[in-house]
């Protein structure tokens, strides 16, 4: 056997197998099961070649064969055709489009096959076998080239049209079309008709590159794992070369060492392809739990915006009322609408208080909404710690002496100096809420607040002496709506919203704020720390 025919015979065992695997992987899809046949055809092509010009058959035999031989190519080139415009759509042609393919095909199939109009006869010569062409040859050939361009055509308008993956994926064929289609019109119809036949066996053998590329562009576009198929192929023609090297041994001790290799390859192949097998389908698992997570948390983020927008919305609606409510209450109180008694002025003090505890709360909703949404606005500007500090607490100086609290801000003569950057109403929410929950949880002793500046940073410390924080509680602190239960008990009114939107303010700020306590009933420090250069504001 020559190199030339292992090489057709290598190239068909390829095309087979490679045929073979895309179709099985998926036998439901048109494109597949199509290109499945069109491997066939061209691995009928590599026999019919390898019989016709390595076999010392008659020239009869001879004849036979070159006729069988061209007339497999009038079933590929049609096939290839049909292939290349249902790819990537996978849906099938009209009818009339389908037989508009396929319907010269009988026809000049059965005349090559069956006269001497294509193929005349067969001589031999000092370089092999040479096929005399018949005078319709020209037909022949005219069909075969018609097929090819407007194959190449269709890819190319297919991928000019096309983006993204899809465009990669028709390349490949077009690049196999292209190699293979011109190899093979120049192997077997130019060089031929010019009596120049030295090369036209490797016509079927360069179809190898076409089924490459395109099985290749079918695994990708179907979803099938090119690193299965590849190792299925490479173990199937590495089998089958060590079965055709142990059928022509020599001696039968060298047949049963070659027949022995060719069982442990197989096997271990075999396992091999198992082993990938499993590991691309634990992958493809892994991606399809990612893809429905990612969907999963697409759709929460859709139904948060959606919160976001309806709380907004509705705290928007809300705030008005309440703040009419507020404005009347006060002109009624303040006796400009006539003079109340002590029950009555008792009551509406009751209703004004609880109307405020709305006002904040509904604050606190429109503040999350506009965070979470991004469209809360900072006007970012210099700000006197010292006076900042001492205005807030004066504010809530009148709780603390409810309560027969200390409230104390201890005082230094550098404080003075401290300036930062910052948005002073969103800073002045974040050390009111801060300080106003320090008088809140504390039933006796103080609630202190020191300030400390070391160069680069400015720190409020907040401490008090209070309900205290366990460590399971310090873990959810500055979460969204997480409120411990002893706390609830404490405060039954809480959201659990005020120290969330106050570590989202001081994260804007580029700051940080944390907690730490001893535990229950020993009290707590709240530290809230600034940087003196803030970088977003040299933005």
């Amino acid at each position: 056997m020559t190199i030339e025919n292992i090489f057709i015979i290598t190239a068909g065992i390829a095309n087979l197998v490679l045929g073979s695997l895309v179709y099985f992987n998926d036998k439901k899809s048109l494109i597949n099961r199509v290109f499945g046949i069109f491997a066939f055809t061209l691995t009928l092509w590599s026999v019919n070649s390898f019989l016709f010009y390595d076999q010392n058959y008659p020239i009869a035999t001879s004849l036979i064969l070159a006729h069988f031989l061209y007339g497999t190519v009038i079933i590929i080139i049609p096939t290839l055709l049909y292939f290349v415009c249902i790819f990537p759509s996978n849906v099938n042609l009209k009818k009339r489009y389908i037989l508009l393919i396929f319907g010269s095909v009988v026809p000049i199939f059965f005349i090559t096959i069956f006269s001497d109009l294509m193929i005349e006869s067969v001589i031999l010569t000092d370089y092999g076998k040479k096929v005399v062409f018949g005078p319709l040859f020209i037909v022949y050939a005219f069909y075969i080239v018609v097929y090819i361009v407007l194959s190449i055509f269709i890819l190319f308008k297919k991928y000019k049209n096309e983006y993204g993956k899809i465009k990669i994926h028709i390349r490949y064929i077009l690049t196999g079309v292209i190699i293979s289609g011109i190899l093979g019109i120049i192997a077997n119809i130019i060089l031929p008709i010019f009596g120049i036949f030295n090369i036209d066996r490797f016509g079927s053998a360069s179809t190898i590159a076409l089924v490459v590329f395109t099985a290749y562009a079918i695994s990708k576009y179907n979803l099938l794992d090119i690193k299965i198929i590849a190792t299925q192929f490479f173990i199937l023609l590495l089998s089958f070369v060590l079965f055709i090297n142990s059928i022509y041994s020599k001696t039968f001790n060298d047949f049963i060492v070659k027949f022995i290799l060719f069982i442990a390859v197989s096997s271990v192949g075999y396992l091999l392809v198992k082993s990938v097998s499993r590991e691309i389908n634990i992958r493809k698992k892994l991606e399809d739990l990612t893809m429905e997570l990612q969907k999963a948390n697409e759709d929460l983020r859709q139904l948060d915006a959606a919160k976001s927008e309806f709380l907004s919305i509705a705290s928007h609606q809300l705030r008005t009322p309440l703040s009419i409510i507020k404005g009347y209450i006060s002109v009624i109180l303040e006796g400009d609408t006539g003079e109340i008694n002590d029950k009555q002025k008792d009551y509406l003090g009751r209703v004004y208080r609880s109307n405020e505890k709305l006002i904040m709360l509904v604050s606190d909703f429109l503040n999350l909404s506009r965070i979470e949404s991004g469209r809360i606005i900072y006007d970012f500007s210099p700000i006197s710690v010292f006076s900042f500090t001492e205005n807030i607490v004066e504010e809530l100086r009148p709780k603390a002496v409810a309560k027969n609290l200390i409230l104390k801000f201890n005082k230094s003569a550098d404080n003075d100096s401290f300036i930062i950057y910052g948005d002073k109403n969103t800073l002045a929410q974040v050390l009111f809420n801060i300080i106003d929950n320090g008088i809140r949880y504390t039933e006796r002793g103080s609630v202190e607040i020191d300030l400390i500046n070391d160069n680069e940073n400015v720190v409020w410390k907040i401490r008090d002496t209070g309900a205290g924080i366990n460590d399971e509680e310090n873990k959810n602190l500055f979460q969204k709506m997480k409120r411990g239960e002893r706390i609830s008990h404490i405060y039954t009114e809480g959201t659990g919203l005020g120290l969330y939107i106050a570590k989202k303010i001081i994260n804007a700020h580029n700051g940080s704020i944390w907690a730490e306590s001893e535990g229950v009933d020993k009290g707590s420090i709240f530290y809230v720390k600034i940087p003196v250069n803030n970088n977003r504001l040299n933005g």
